[in-house]
């Protein structure tokens, strides 16, 4: 039974009352039940008058009439006693006495029919607390108690009762308790109800820990109305979690599909005009079946790779289709060249990239290009023959063959003039005669090597005017800076100037050109004209300045000049006039004869000043140099202090410049620096030891460091103690690093700590991946035999991966084994059994596991519960068998390939692997 609490905050007046109800008698309720009350408290007694009146018959009228006078502590003692009288008997309870009156006439009677009607008129559950306690009747002190429903006054009289009277005790007890529970249950299911809405908002998909925990909470409830809300709310996650799983589920069949669709297109198959069709609609159908998929599916990688994927298939297809317009159009053109082919209209025709059309297409054109070539063959042959039948003229073989080397020389060097002056030669050689064949083909050759020489040449240099006058126009239509723009209309003269050289342009070509230069000038001359102005105006204001200037330096005492000042302005003046706007080169070069002089004085006067702070400091040099030697240590130390004082305070206001003054400044702290050698040296030696213990620090961070790289989670703890046993026993270190290297230590021993743990999950992890990696060969075994495959040689396949994988435990590598030698008798049949006796072992092992089961598994893992709790009670709690042991019966058992059962297990897997890990991680 809970402990009741109990509350001692008692109203002053109703402790009053309470000790005026109860005198001291044997059943009357003890003083220190009420702590607020002061001990030897004696019951107010009223007039010696009514003392006296006690035994007389009007003593209830009496009392009555002095509770109307008396004082308020007078009238409450009256009150208690007339109760007491009313309850002897000794008067009548009248619908005018007070509630007072009536809680202690109830409390002292000895009729507990009378007391009962008396306490039917008492309303305040203050008065009817004081009833529950003090009565003398146990059965008014339960009817009082019944009628009790503030929480403070059943806390009052459950503390009152608790040694007096049991009964009530108890049931005030049992009503606080019920609504402590009910408070608390309704508080865990406001919280759980909080937390379902946090899962409702959340964003998809559910996690199904998260709900299975959840559906724990919940459960725990038990079956009040508290509960109610939070089951339908988890009915709707659970429904939602199926809708999102079967989302999900249709994100990977549409993945699926979209891969398969990927292979077929990637297998360039041809011809491809029946297939392109129905990969289109299907292309179609899986876009809209994503987009019809709501937007959080989108996120995850299964969506990307989708995405991915149907965008590489409508690429895919669209080539596809681009092939099949390109090979029609070849085939069109091929259809329509009933003449002589022409080589560059197919060169220039786009061809199918499709590797099978290409070469069907080539084939046809190669034949047609042969026939072609036989019909001009022949057409040759014909000429031949007649022109062979015709009287030949002589020809002058030599001259022609010099001529026609000298055509052949010059149109390889690209050189028209020469060429056509050959060409000449050759057509007044020839006349009206025949070359022969050899020499008649490399004229015929060369001519037309001529024409196309001057038709590129005439060409090329209009093409080159025409795109330098684009480029021009593109070029200058930008913005740009205006000595940017005056170069490029320069550069762009030049180039024109450049291509008239090997050809003249066109007048109007010309004077296209011209304008666009002018046109584009315009803005060069503007401002180049607000260029000169502007100069103008520096040079007045350069001129302004050196006058400032020259005045200043004419007003200023060199005996009490501030240095430093000086210094600042010829920084100032050297700054302003090199940072200042220019003006003409001609202005500039005489202002510079003025500003010249200027700065020469004022660098003099510097030079001068230097010179006396440099002899004021090398007498301190020289005072500091002869303490080298100093007797008195002591006095060497104060008056190396004293003139260090001096080179800081009497410093004038002269700049030395940085190299002299760090010079000076070695040379005195090198004076000075001999005198604390002796200090130095002691602190040196200190640092020394200092660092050694540093450095040994640092050592052993450095060995842990590297130990850090082992293979194997024990090596990596043997180090570690090596290293907390050294880092405890090592000296003490220095103050100053003292923290970084103990943070240091501090962040090695973390890491060490995190990096055998994730060995040792790696260690637990490969174990498991192992196991599912034989299982999975078995089951290929399996697949084969019972599908009538050739099994023999699936097994013989198995067996030669099986060798490389590394062995697991005894027990399960026996097991494992066991499956494998008996896969090639695998049949339908025994699969699908053992596929049933699988999803037996999955519930185990998520009941085990305390893992959530598939919603259509529900039924199975609540029957599967009840039969494990029987057997439990059945069996007195007997050795079971580890979720290892059972993950491990589970892969031994043959049994048809499920993706269902394989997610299962992937989930078992990982929850052993944690488990397994956080054992390892105890001590001990």
């Amino acid at each position: 039974m809970h402990a009741v609490r109990c509350s001692r905050a008692v109203a002053p007046a109703h402790r009053l009352e309470f000790a005026c109800f109860y005198p001291r008698t044997s059943n009357a309720i003890p003083m220190n039940w009420f702590p607020g009350l002061p001990r030897g408290t004696k019951t107010p007694s009223g007039s010696d008058a009514s003392r006296r009146a006690k035994a007389g018959g009007g003593q209830a009228e009496r009392l009555r009439a002095l509770i109307a006078q008396g004082s308020e502590a007078e009238r409450r003692a009256h009150e208690n006693e007339l109760g007491q009288a009313l309850a002897r008997g000794d008067g009548t309870l009248l619908a005018t006495d007070s509630e007072a009156v009536v809680g202690a006439a109830v409390c002292h009677a000895e009729d507990n029919s009378l007391a009962l009607q008396w306490m039917e008129r008492l309303q305040d559950e203050a008065r009817l607390a004081e009833v529950a306690i003090g009565a003398r009747s146990a059965q008014l002190r339960f009817a009082a108690a019944q009628r009790l429903s503030d929480g403070a006054l059943l806390e009052r009289v459950a503390a009152g009762t608790r040694e007096r009277d049991k009964r009530v005790h108890r049931h005030c007890s049992e009503i606080l308790r019920s609504r402590i529970e009910h408070a608390d249950r309704a508080q865990r299911a406001s919280e759980l109800q909080a937390s379902l809405e946090a899962l409702v908002d959340a964003p998809p998909p559910l996690a199904a820990t998260r709900l299975a925990q959840a559906e724990r909470s919940v459960q725990a409830l038990g079956d009040c109305a508290e509960a109610a809300p939070c089951r339908e709310q988890l009915a709707r996650l659970y429904a939602r979690m199926r809708d999102e799983s079967e989302t999900l589920r249709q994100l990977h069949r549409s993945a699926e599909r979209a891969d398969a669709l990927a292979a077929e297109t990637a297998a360039e198959p041809w011809p491809i005009a029946d297939r392109l069709g129905p990969w289109r609609d299907e292309l179609a159908a899986l876009e809209a079946a994503n987009a019809a998929l709501p937007s959080w599916t989108q996120v995850g990688a299964s969506a990307r790779a989708l995405q991915e994927a149907l965008a590489a298939l409508g690429t895919r297809l669209r080539e596809l289709e681009q092939d099949l317009e390109r090979h029609s159009a070849c085939e069109s053109f091929l259809s329509a060249q009933d003449g002589d082919p022409d080589p560059a209209a197919w060169d220039a025709l786009p061809k199918p990239r499709h590797a099978a059309a290409r070469k069907m297409l080539e084939t046809k054109w190669t034949s047609r290009l042969q026939q072609s070539h036989a019909q001009r063959e022949a057409a040759r042959n014909a000429a031949v023959a007649a022109e062979k039948s015709k009287p030949k003229p002589a020809l002058d073989l030599a001259a022609m063959q010099k001529a026609l080397f000298a055509l052949e020389q010059a149109l390889a060097q690209g050189r028209t003039a020469e060429a056509e002056r050959a060409e000449a030669r050759i057509e007044h050689l020839l006349g009206a005669l025949t070359a022969p064949r050899g020499l008649d083909a490399r004229w015929k050759r060369a001519r037309s090597e001529l024409v196309r020489l001057r038709g590129w040449a005439r060409w090329g240099s209009t093409q080159a005017h025409d795109q330098l006058i684009a480029h021009a126009e593109k070029d200058l239509a930008e913005p740009m800076e205006i000595e940017a723009l005056a170069q490029a209309i320069a550069r762009f003269r030049e180039e024109w100037k450049r291509l008239d050289a090997s050809g003249a342009a066109p007048r109007a070509q010309w004077e296209r050109f011209d304008a666009l230069m002018e046109k584009a000038y315009q803005p060069v001359a503007a401002h180049r004209a607000a260029q000169a102005a502007e100069q103008q105006k520096t040079r007045a204001a350069r001129e302004a300045q050196l006058a400032q200037w020259e005045a200043w330096i004419r007003a200023l005492d060199w005996a009490q000049a501030d240095w430093r000042a000086v210094e600042r302005k010829r920084a100032e003046m050297l700054a302003a006039w090199h940072s200042g706007a220019r003006a003409g080169f001609r202005d500039e070069r005489a202002l510079r004869k003025r500003f010249d002089p200027l700065v020469a004085e004022l660098e003099a006067r510097l030079a001068e000043a230097r010179s006396a702070e440099t002899a004021r400091r090398q007498a301190l040099i020289d005072q500091a140099e002869a303490l080298r030697e100093a007797q008195d240590l002591g006095e060497a130390i104060a008056q190396a202090r004293t003139l260090q004082a001096k080179w800081r305070d009497e410093a004038g206001s002269a700049y030395l410049g940085r190299r002299k003054d760090e010079v000076l400044w070695k040379k005195f702290r090198a004076a000075c620096d001999a005198v604390f050698a002796r200090r130095d040296a002691q602190r040196a030696e200190r640092a020394a030891q200092s660092e050694q213990v540093v450095q040994a620090r640092r050592a052993l961070l450095k060995t842990l460091e590297d130990a850090l790289a082992a293979p194997k989670a024990g090596e990596i703890e043997a180090a570690l103690a090596q290293f907390q046993a050294a880092w405890k026993s090592a000296a003490a270190l220095p103050r100053e690093a003292a923290g970084d290297l103990e943070r240091q230590a501090r962040q090695i021993t973390q890491r060490a700590s995190e990096r055998m743990g994730a060995l040792k999950l790696e260690r637990h992890a490969a174990r498991y991946t192992v196991l599912a990696q034989k299982a999975q060969l078995a089951e290929r075994v399996e697949e084969a035999a019972a599908a009538g495959s050739d099994a023999a040689q699936a097994l013989a396949q198995a067996r030669e991966a099986w060798a490389v994988l590394p062995a697991l435990a005894a027990d399960a590598e026996r097991a494992l084994a066991k499956r494998l030698e008996a896969a090639s008798s695998a049949s339908p049949e025994s699969l699908a059994q053992g596929l049933a006796q699988r999803a037996q072992l999955l519930l185990e092992l998520e009941l085990a596991l305390d893992l959530p089961s598939p919603a259509a598994h529900a039924e199975a893992r609540r029957t599967r519960q009840l039969l494990r709790l029987k057997e439990r009670f059945a069996s007195g709690g007997g050795a079971a068998e580890t979720p290892a042991q059972m993950l491990t019966r589970c892969y031994a058992t043959p049994a048809a390939a499920d993706t269902e059962q394989a997610e299962r297990l992937a989930i078992v897997q990982r929850k052993l692997v944690e488990m397994e890990n956080r054992a390892s991680r105890k001590p001990g």
